[in-house]
């Protein structure tokens, strides 16, 4: 196929894989995409047209004993076609230098599997991206490849040797997407129960992988997340790790959580590295013959914990240095493949066992009696894994652009002060934090730091700023503040904000000037008790006495003020005015009509107000009272006042809908 990969559909491409939708689901709709656009296809494929995708499980494409042990388990318990389900490949690249790299790539495992694995044709026309494992034991098989005693003859396999349903992917796909097959990857081991399970450096070389692919760190870890791995207590160690030491490791056993955890947040305490050379070589220990359940045992976190000691610091640092100049010089010899697997990583066994005390583990028949017995060996291997490279012939590997992410820090190119950032995780630039025992309760801001060290200031808000300049090694006693720092006020929120100026305390002031003015008012104009009398159901107030004159009855809203905004409708007869703001007339709890008939009790609730008794009426000439406004120094208040004579137990009345007193004269005076 021919052409490139339309522009719309990358951009569907990677917002798929950036999405948060489950990882099954996203391949899901990831295969329906492809599909729409002719980039993927479901097709009968026999396992002799397939090899391995180079960056299968994380670049070490297949583990031998994998393949054997889950084929033979396969063969035990018979093989089904059908069970072959979910199987995924890729198109070999049409590219000719592309092509040519992954077919070398496959040549290498080849030759390190010692005739375990088919040989390479060079007519194969697809990459596994999942069943990788399967499809390699089907193919050694049908070879005649042994391995050890086991015996299986190829007619066991008559049902799939011919070729089961594979989705394949376009080589398009990968040449615009390249993080499309390794999410394959993933996806398939999430969705395959009887798919080998990712172990932490494999996690590390796949996370490592993704962010050259154009991933971020974080995104990487939660693909991994979603494809439930065996190593998911560990993937925040791993992240760590990758994000510090991160480089291209491979391993078929676990390491397991706490040693991983270990190995990756360790203190080395030593201020101008954090041993990523040692760390690394550390990570091999996952070819160690001893293990229990698919975990290496030779290293454990004591003995990662105890090179932490002063006692252990240079054969820390000669450790780390002779792993250094080691990787340097293979990248400088141009060794790589299954050379630099072989010359670099028998140095880091070999060192980091040295290292730990435990070299005897190594079987070999020659005990090495320091680091540079060892860093000579690992010379005279170098020339030979150097002469043999050049001889063959093979291609140079393509250098690949490592996409930058905020999150990954390559420590061999940092500047003291990064490094020392990097072992002072705690120190962020801009950060507050103390030291007790050397500047008592001052608090200090993490301003800036150079080559030599950080400074750090303390302003101490109405005295001088002080500046303290403080070395690398000498960070660990400063603890992160995490309190709020002191701040001076600004005079202008002062002056704005000073109780006596506040618009709230004068709104409250203004509130107690109206309840004073109001209940002096209506204590002045009390009527007596035996003035009146109450009734219940309906509730209303009656004169016990005569009245002869309109106003001669005064009644007052006894009660409290609260500040209506402007524009809110209130009743007329709980309206007052006065300090600019309207005002609302709220009335005291009044006695239940209920407790009428019972025994007076001067600790019971409710009060009685004859204003609120008062019985409004529609029926404005049937009133006996109205709506007075008393107005006094710019403050008015509602009164009822009587507005004609009331008899002796007459029941008072008032229409709200009555006109203003005012209005009602001029009326009066026109009939």
């Amino acid at each position: 196929m021919a052409g490139a990969c339309p522009p719309a559909v990358v951009s569907m491409v990677k917002s798929l894989l950036q999405s948060d939708l489950p990882m099954l689901e996203k391949m899901q709709q990831l295969t329906k995409t492809l599909k729409a656009h002719n980039l993927a296809w479901t097709q009968d494929i026999a396992p002799s047209a397939c090899l391995v995708h180079p960056s299968n499980r994380a670049g070490q494409m297949l583990s031998v004993d994998d393949v054997w042990n889950k084929g033979l388990r396969m063969v035990s318990l018979g093989v089904q076609r059908s069970l072959l389900q979910g199987s995924v490949c890729i198109e070999i690249a049409h590219d000719v230098g592309k092509k040519t790299e992954q077919l070398e790539a496959n040549r290498r495992l080849v030759a390190l599997s010692h005739g375990q694995l088919a040989p390479v044709k060079g007519d194969e026309r697809f990459l596994t991206l999942g069943t990788s494992h399967t499809t390699a034991f089907f193919k050694a098989v049908e070879a005649g490849c042994q391995c050890g005693d086991a015996n299986v003859h190829v007619k066991q396999l008559e049902d799939v040797l011919s070729g089961w349903p594979w989705l394949v992917l376009s080589s398009l796909v990968e040449q615009a997407c390249p993080g499309v097959p390794l999410f394959y990857q993933l996806a398939s081991n999430a969705s395959g129960s009887g798919q080998k399970q990712v172990s932490e450096v494999e996690a590390a070389g796949l996370m490592a992988m993704r962010i050259k692919s154009g991933a971020s760190l974080e995104s990487s870890v939660a693909e991994l997340k979603q494809a439930d791995p065996a190593c998911r207590g560990s993937l925040d160690a791993i992240s760590h790790y990758v994000s510090r030491y991160g480089g291209k490791s491979y391993g078929t056993l676990m390491i397991g959580t706490d040693v991983m955890k270990t190995l990756a947040f360790c203190d080395f305490k030593n201020p101008n590295t954090v041993y990523p050379f040692a760390r690394l070589a550390f990570a091999t220990m996952l070819s160690s013959p001893k293990q229990t359940d698919g975990f290496q045992k030779i290293v454990s976190v004591s003995d990662i914990q105890k090179l932490k000691t002063q006692a252990m610091r240079d054969l820390l640092d000669q450790f780390e240095t002779l792993v250094k100049d080691s990787w340097e010089l293979c990248s400088n010899a141009h060794v790589t493949g299954a050379s630099l697997e072989r010359v670099f990583g028998k140095l880091c066994v070999r060192a980091a066992l040295f290292v730990l005390g435990k070299d005897k583990a190594l079987g070999e028949k020659h005990v090495f009696a320091d680091l540079p017995e060892i860093a000579c060996a690992f010379a005279g291997e170098l020339k030979k894994g150097s002469s043999e490279a050049s001889g063959s012939g093979g291609s140079q590997a393509a250098a690949a652009s490592s996409a930058s992410s905020s999150s990954v820090t390559n420590v061999l190119d940092c500047k003291p002060q990064e490094m020392a950032l990097l072992q002072n995780a705690h120190m962020q630039l801009g950060g507050l934090y103390t030291n007790v025992k050397d500047h008592g309760n001052k608090i200090f801001v993490f301003t800036k730091a150079d080559e030599n060290g950080v400074w750090m200031e303390h302003d101490p808000l109405l005295a001088p700023k002080e500046t303290v300049f403080v070395h690398f090694g000498l960070l660990l006693k400063w603890r992160k503040f995490k309190g709020q720092a002191p701040a001076l006020c600004p005079p202008s929120m002062v002056e704005m904000k000073m109780v006596h100026e506040s618009s709230a305390v004068l709104d409250e002031y203004n509130k107690a000037q109206m309840q004073q003015l109001l209940l002096d008012n209506a204590w002045n104009k009390k009527v007596e008790a035996k003035d009146l009398a109450f009734t219940s159901f309906p509730a209303m107030v009656h004169a016990m006495k005569s009245y002869k004159k309109a106003g001669d009855l005064e009644l007052w809203p006894w009660g409290t003020v609260t500040k209506v905004r402007a524009g809110k409708p209130v009743p007329k007869r709980l309206h007052a005015k006065g300090f600019g703001c309207d005002w609302m007339i709220q009335p005291f709890k009044a006695l239940n009509q209920a407790d009428f008939t019972k025994m007076p009790n001067e600790e019971g609730e409710g009060v009685l107000a004859p204003f609120f008794w008062v019985k409004e009426t529609k029926d404005a000439d049937a009133a006996n009272m109205h709506i007075h406004v008393f107005k006094k120094n710019g403050n008015s208040f509602p009164v009822l006042k009587n507005k004609r004579p009331i008899k002796e137990y007459e029941a008072l009345t008032y229409c709200e809908e009555e006109p203003a007193e005012g209005q009602a004269k001029k009326k009066a005076k026109k009939e």
